[in-house]
């Protein structure tokens, strides 16, 4: 989707959180696609509520009890700040990454290459990590959170994921330190902190300029008027 005859790079974002699962499911779904010719209903359910489609993702259509009740698995420990969050993965490293799992990353990489390697284009990845890695050692757990969650030191799935983009000719990105950086920094959270799991305004500007900062030497390649500055207030609206 979007590719156009002006399109020169493209950018994968790799969550160590549930990307695993999902090339595993899309591979099963390609393997039922291929068995009876029919594809996995993925239409979109419209919205009538705004707030009725929070409640149904956050509660469930079915559950009286969720835990929107805040209560924390730990507590975010800065030189200003001590903030709740909730937790909730554990990446593996790469010994306990199961053998079909590790191979369904490995196709995607490949056949992810091969797409830009067909179409001309320079292919990236961009490793996003879970907020427990991001916030490791900075931590106070309560006793609500679970022992694999406590007990998890951060994996070396990274390096696993690295390898394989260096094996077929993707360009990766770790986001994971300028993320610890700024959290370092700033004494703030770059996640939401209790039960949602995704960035921040905070934390998305720190991806942004670090995959500025890795894509900047190839703006010189773009066209003049690509490259100009808004000039205005009227315009960067």
């Amino acid at each position: 989707y979007g590719i156009a005859r002006s399109t020169r790079h493209t950018i994968i974002v790799f969550c160590e959180a549930n990307d695993l699962e999902d090339v595993e499911a899309e591979e099963s779904n390609l393997a039922v696609y291929k068995a009876i010719g029919r594809r996995v209903d993925r239409s979109l359910k419209p919205q009538t509520s705004f707030l009725r489609a929070i409640c149904d993702r956050f509660l469930g259509e079915n559950e009286t009890a969720s835990r929107c009740d805040a209560t924390p698995d730990a507590f975010f420990v800065s030189d200003t700040n001590r903030i709740p969050v909730s937790l909730f993965s554990a990446p593996p490293g790469r010994k306990n990454l199961p053998g079909h799992v590790a191979a369904s990353l490995a196709k995607f990489m490949s056949n992810y290459a091969e797409f830009g390697r067909n179409r001309g284009l320079t292919t990236w990845l961009a490793y996003m990590p879970v907020k427990e890695r991001v916030l490791y050692g900075q931590l106070e757990f309560t006793e609500r959170v679970i022992p694999v969650i406590r007990d998890w030191t951060p994996s070396d799935l990274p390096d696993f994921v690295a390898e394989l983009c260096a094996t077929n000719g993707v360009r990766f990105i770790d986001l994971t330190p300028a993320l610890i950086k700024e959290t370092t920094e700033s004494g703030e959270l770059t996640y939401n902190g209790l039960y949602e799991t995704h960035l921040n305004a905070r934390g998305s500007a720190a991806v942004a300029k670090e995959l500025a900062k890795h894509l900047a030497p190839f703006t010189s390649a773009l066209p003049p008027t690509a490259r100009q500055e808004p000039q205005d207030d009227h315009s960067r609206r």
